[in-house]
C-alpha cells in the first residue's frame, strides 16, 4: 500500500507540469452559464470534460522519460497508484462543476435542486470512469503518443451513435420503446446510478488485471 501511494504522490507531482492548463477546468462552469444562462449547465459539460485528464500523467512520463526512473516500487504498485490517481483526478475535477454551479445559483438568484445536481455529477463521473477504463490499458501497453488515437475509439462511437439513434427516432415504435425506457430510467435515477456504480468498479476491476499484465510485459 505505500508503493501505491508513493506512485500515486509522484504522479500528483508530475501533473504540475499542467498546472496552467488545469485552471481552464475553472473556466468551464461559468462559461457553460453565461452561454445558456443556466448555473448547473457545467456539471455535466465539465465531468465529460475531465476525461481529458487521463492521459496526463502518461503524456508527462514521454515527455521527461520520467518511466525509466528507478523507483523503489514494483510495476504493480506503479499501475495500482495510476489508477487510484486517475479515479482522484477525474473526482476532483468533475466536482468543479457542481461546486462553482451552485455558487453560480446564488449569485445568478435561480433555484436549486441539490439532490438533482448532485446526482446527475455522479452519474457522470461514473460513466466517464467506465470510459477511462478503456483508455488506461491502452496506455499501459503502447504509450500516451501512439495510443491516444486508440482511446478516442469510445468518443468517436459515441459520436457515431447519434446518427443512427436519430434515425431510430423516426420510427415511431422503435420511438414509443426508447421514450417509455427513459422515462423508466429517469423515474428511478437510483437504479440508474446503482448500475453505474457496478458498472464502474467491474469495468475498472478488469481494466486493473488487464494494464498490470500488459505493463509488467512493457519494455521501457
Amino acid at each position: 500500500m505505500r508503493g501505491t501511494l508513493c506512485c500515486c504522490r509522484f504522479d500528483y507531482y508530475q501533473l504540475l507540469a499542467y498546472r496552467k492548463s488545469m485552471l481552464f477546468f475553472l473556466l468551464y462552469p461559468a462559461l457553460m452559464a453565461f452561454f445558456t444562462g443556466e448555473a448547473m449547465s457545467g456539471v455535466t459539460f465539465v465531468g465529460i470534460m475531465s476525461i481529458m485528464t487521463v492521459g496526463y500523467a502518461f503524456s508527462i512520463e514521454e515527455r521527461y522519460h520520467t518511466d525509466r526512473l528507478a523507483l523503489p516500487v514494483d510495476r504493480k504498485a506503479k499501475v495500482r497508484g495510476r489508477y487510484l490517481f486517475t479515479v482522484g483526478l477525474i473526482v476532483a475535477i468533475s466536482l468543479l462543476g457542481p461546486v462553482e454551479g451552485i455558487l453560480l445559483s446564488v449569485l445568478m438568484d435561480q433555484p436549486l435542486d441539490l439532490a438533482a445536481a448532485l446526482g446527475l455529477w455522479l452519474a457522470t463521473v461514473l460513466a466517464v470512469l467506465i470510459l477511462a477504463s478503456f483508455q488506461l490499458p491502452v496506455f499501459f501497453k503502447v504509450g500516451y503518443m501512439k495510443g491516444r488515437y486508440v482511446a478516442v475509439i469510445p468518443f468517436m462511437l459515441c459520436c457515431l451513435s447519434v446518427p443512427l439513434l436519430l434515425e431510430l427516432l423516426r420510427d415511431e415504435g422503435t420511438r414509443a420503446v426508447l421514450e417509455k425506457t427513459v422515462h423508466q430510467i429517469l423515474g428511478n435515477p437510483l437504479f440508474l446510478l446503482a448500475a453505474l456504480g457496478v458498472g464502474a468498479i467491474l469495468a475498472l476491476g478488469v481494466s486493473y488485471r488487464i494494464s498490470t499484465r500488459l505493463y509488467s510485459r512493457r519494455e521501457l
